[in-house]
């Protein structure tokens, strides 16, 4: 009779003889590719410091920060007055951005800033604090996805935002899925007055869990952003 088990190959220190064509996991942990799933601009792991895995664009500051345990290792930790400094960024206007990260919240703080980029005029937020349904971006006006994302369990938000001409077309994905796709012509403002994770440079502070925040000087297709949501490449 043919046993049923499971055999975990992946870690074959007892010398067994494997059959040709046959192999184990093969998954490759992704969190610290700089590059992953194309060229980035920053990656921020948030596992115990600020810094930029790439190199050039390390945190400037950061204010009652911790580091506990959470996605990947441990993350941010914000308790409701914590803001972590970014630098200023090159400009996007031509090539269009896309940001990625992971959050783990219960905030019912409306409007508790996620992110600022205030050089391109643009944030996340975490709204709706009656129905806790709602995720949203702003880029010059509200948008307001559908899918639930201040659960206590972790979600990775991405928003695609192209370049702003004729107008710049802005898509929100919540755990891979497209939320919200829309147009909208909130230009470039230009200003580097201030670059946030978790405040709006000290009002509507958020609460919660940030991990795996990254930057890239680029649209991110589909499969792009599906990738991110793994973390993992086969």
């Amino acid at each position: 009779k043919l046993s049923t088990d499971v055999i975990d190959l992946s870690d074959n220190t007892e010398g067994l003889v494997i059959p040709s064509g046959v192999t184990g996991p093969d998954t490759t942990d992704t969190t610290a590719d700089c590059d992953y799933p194309t060229t980035a601009t920053a990656l921020y792991q948030l596992q115990s410091n600020d810094d930029d895995t790439c190199g050039n664009y390390n945190g400037t500051g950061e204010t009652n920060i911790t580091y506990t345990s959470g996605k990947f290792g441990d993350s941010a930790t914000f308790s409701g007055n914590g803001k972590i400094i970014l630098p200023s960024f090159p400009s996007f206007s031509s090539t269009g951005f896309t940001i990625s990260l992971w959050i783990k919240t219960t905030d019912t703080l409306a409007n508790a800033y996620i992110l600022i980029l205030n050089q391109v005029n643009y944030a996340l937020f975490n709204i709706n604090r009656n129905s806790g349904s709602a995720f949203s971006y702003y880029n010059g006006s509200w948008q307001t996805g559908s899918i639930t994302v201040r659960d206590g369990n972790w979600h990775n938000i991405v928003v695609a935002i192209s370049p702003n001409s004729p107008s710049a077309l802005q898509v929100l994905y919540v755990d891979g899925v497209e939320d919200i796709r829309t147009t909208n012509s909130y230009g470039f403002t230009g200003s580097n007055s201030y670059n946030n994770i978790g405040t709006n440079n000290g009002t509507n502070p958020y609460t919660g869990q940030i991990a795996q925040l990254r930057i890239f000087p680029s649209v991110l297709t589909q499969e792009q952003v599906t990738a991110l949501a793994t973390e993992t490449a086969p």
